[in-house]
């Protein structure tokens, strides 16, 4: 009888463990139904915030050029199948404030209490984009002729996995635009998305434009950015962590710009939005004391009040410092800013060239 028993209660147990491992079968259309709404829900009620962007770029060239440079469709596939070796040639560094409002992305230097009209380029000379904030979640969310396609399981950090589909939006419905000649042209794109199946929270997004037109200098742009739940006043919000674009252009070289994002909060002030450089100073509340007038090509010497580090200053950072000696008009050698006066400077460009 013990011998029975015992064998029975076995059988019991192992029905239960099997019954307790077993993982209902998922439904990949109903996953992506649920991450769309959570997406739009979460997007739609995102209040206005502002977020610190530092801009890790580097500038990359072929270690052995080709005579005549390939053409994009070559280039393209020598660097899918890492064929092509590349060098460093330089990198810079910037750190901005970027302010979002229904999904729109203005910037300005960090710690500014201005922000840009959205041309970047007025403050970051060189490769840049915007997107993911909201841009590339709206029109892969939202419009109606995007296909996507459920291509399995991806395995994520330790034991998870992730869902992950294809997508691609015709150029018809796009709002991705790039600069081309001397003005933007529109781009279709496609990608993959990565969901997790428990939460269906979006996790990972990557975007790859067609060959992009012939008046542009890049054949290409990729774009991978990883979502994670972040808190923005009373509510958890889908945020960009971190993104890498990434640029193949039509000279064989590549340029990669890696962001990171940290201290997301509610904006809670209205953004002043300028339009031209000369603006800024005019909007600006005066500094303290009378306005002087500096005539142009005057020197003025300056001592630092802390060291710049190269390793870790960026474009957009304040530099404070004193007036070394005191300035005086050519003709009349009046004084026109004491010595000791105080100066706030701030880095406009962080380069290290390698070559």
């Amino acid at each position: 009888m013990r011998v029975v028993c015992s064998h029975v209660a076995t059988l019991v147990f192992l029905a239960l463990a099997c019954a307790l491992t077993a993982q209902p079968e998922r439904d990949p259309e109903d996953a992506l139904a649920q991450a769309r709404d959570k997406v739009l829900d979460r997007t739609g009620h995102l209040p206005n915030y502002t977020c610190i962007q530092r801009v890790d770029r580097t500038y990359l060239k072929p270690a052995k050029p080709s005579v005549p440079v390939p053409s994009c469709d070559l280039l393209s596939a020598q660097r899918t199948k890492n064929a092509n070796a590349m060098m460093v040639e330089a990198t810079d560094r910037l750190r901005l404030d970027v302010k979002v409002s229904a999904g729109n992305e203005i910037f300005s230097w960090a710690g500014d209490s201005h922000f840009s009209d959205g041309d970047i380029g007025g403050l970051a000379k060189g490769p840049f984009g915007t997107g993911p904030f909201g841009t590339f979640l709206s029109d892969i969310f939202t419009i109606p002729n995007v296909s996507f396609r459920f291509l399995g399981e991806e395995p994520a950090r330790g034991k998870a996995q992730f869902l992950k589909y294809s997508f691609q939006v015709p150029r018809e419905s796009s709002h991705y635009m790039v600069q081309a000649g001397g003005g933007w042209r529109v781009a279709g794109y496609e990608g993959e998305i990565q969901i997790d199946p428990n939460s269906f929270e979006l996790r990972r997004l990557v975007v790859r434009t067609s060959e992009l037109p012939e008046e542009a200098d890049a054949c290409e742009a990729t774009t991978a950015v990883e979502y994670a739940t972040i808190r923005i006043g009373t509510g958890d919000f889908l945020l960009p962590r971190q993104s890498t674009l990434h640029f193949l252009m039509r000279d064989a070289t590549e340029s990669e710009i890696s962001a990171t994002y940290s201290g997301c909060r509610q904006f809670v002030g209205e953004a002043k939005l300028v339009l031209q450089a000369g603006e800024t100073a005019r909007k600006r509340p005066p500094a303290r004391g009378a306005p002087i007038s500096i005539p142009a090509g005057l020197p003025i010497m300056l001592a630092l009040e802390e060291p710049i580090d190269s390793d870790t200053a960026a474009a957009g950072d304040t530099v404070a410092a004193q007036v070394t000696s005191a300035v005086r008009e050519n003709a009349s050698r009046t004084v026109i800013i004491p010595a000791g006066s105080k100066v706030q400077c701030r880095v406009v460009r962080m380069e290290h060239r390698l070559d």
